[in-house]
């Protein structure tokens, strides 16, 4: 049966997808006229190749080559850790310098509490992105709060409007 299934699969048209080993492993590409049916759990790479295809398919038709998109998006995560590293260590310096015991500040989007630098940083994140605040105890002890998963099941305030409207 699979010496059918490939001589089928070799007389189909086919779209090249235009990533490395995919077009060779399925004869050329993805069948042409049909829908194709990708299956893998989250984080199997579903998005990346349907995203990656159809930006291929693009670029061959303006003459353009092959640009991976998983390799840029791993390019830019890697530049942000590096950022948010460079600004952790130059906060914590700043800090150092003038002798503070620590520093809080946020909009790194990247909650973190911790005393790597010889310091206390306390950064809250950012409310709109990562929806995370700092809460400070009684004992001034400091804690990430995150209002997904913290206050998951609590109802929202009413808007302002509906409110009044009731």
């Amino acid at each position: 049966m699979s010496g059918k299934r490939n001589a089928v699969l070799q007389v189909l048209p086919k779209i090249a997808t235009g990533i490395p080993g995919f077009d060779e492993l399925s004869h050329g590409g993805l069948p042409r006229y049909r829908t194709s049916l990708l299956k893998g759990g989250p984080g199997s790479g579903k998005t990346v190749f349907a995203l990656q295809s159809l930006v291929n398919a693009v670029r061959r038709r303006l003459g353009l080559t092959y640009w991976s998109l998983s390799q840029w998006a791993k390019l830019k995560v890697k530049n942000a850790v590096n950022y948010i590293g460079e600004f952790e260590t130059a906060l914590a310096s700043e800090a150092a310098r003038h002798h503070a015991d620590g520093v809080i500040c946020g909009h790194i989007h990247h909650a973190a509490i911790h005393e790597r630098f010889a310091v206390h940083y306390v950064n809250c994140g950012d409310w709109v992105e990562s929806c995370t605040a700092i809460a400070e105890h009684a004992d001034g002890g400091f804690e990430i709060l995150t209002w997904t998963s913290e206050f998951a099941g609590v109802d929202e305030p009413a808007p302002v409007a509906a409110a009044r409207a009731a």
